[in-house]
């Protein structure tokens, strides 16, 4: 069979470490919604460490900032839209080690970042992240605007920092 989606399911280190075992390039293997352990998580880095695992993954819930660490190098997750936190620390947090890995991701095409608040530099490092990404196709961040409790020259620097990343990443 090709496709394998598993949605709203609970799932530990020997789930993610069995289906990393048996994915295979011709495999699409997609997980929706699903809630991950601790160790679970850990164990599904290492996986996607070995391009092995999932190839999209949509509001699981995980932690996001050792899932992060999974993107580094990694070819075969091509679609990722990641739960993320809406307390503005946490959420930084998490687009941050986002960022940072996926300055070495070398095969996520599609990226869904739903957030609304995120600090200056979130936004900077994750646009500046993204200048030379070798193989995204599609961006879709959900940002509220229309906020009125942001300067207009936030907005402004705001969509210069994006329109920075396009200009570099054709």
């Amino acid at each position: 069979f090709k496709a394998l989606t598993l949605m709203n399911i609970n799932m530990d280190e020997s789930h993610c470490r069995v289906l990393g075992a048996y994915s295979r390039p011709d495999l699409e293997i997609v997980r929706d919604r699903c809630k991950l352990t601790s160790a679970g998580t850990s164990a599904l880095a290492e996986v996607l460490g070995r391009n092995q695992g999932p190839t999209n993954m949509e509001f699981c819930d995980v932690d996001n900032i050792v899932l992060a660490d999974g993107l580094r190098g990694n070819s075969r997750l091509k679609s990722l839209r990641p739960c993320l936190s809406y307390d503005l620390g946490v959420g930084d947090q998490q687009v941050l080690a986002f960022a940072g890995a996926l300055r070495e991701n070398k095969g996520l095409v599609d990226l869904n970042l739903d957030f609304c608040w995120v600090s200056d530099e979130t936004w900077n490092a994750i646009c500046d992240s993204l200048k030379t990404h070798p193989t995204l196709e599609v961006l879709d961040f959900r940002v509220d605007f229309t906020n009125t409790t942001q300067a207009p020259v936030v907005l402004k620097s705001r969509i210069q920092a994006l329109t920075d990343m396009m200009k570099v990443n054709t």
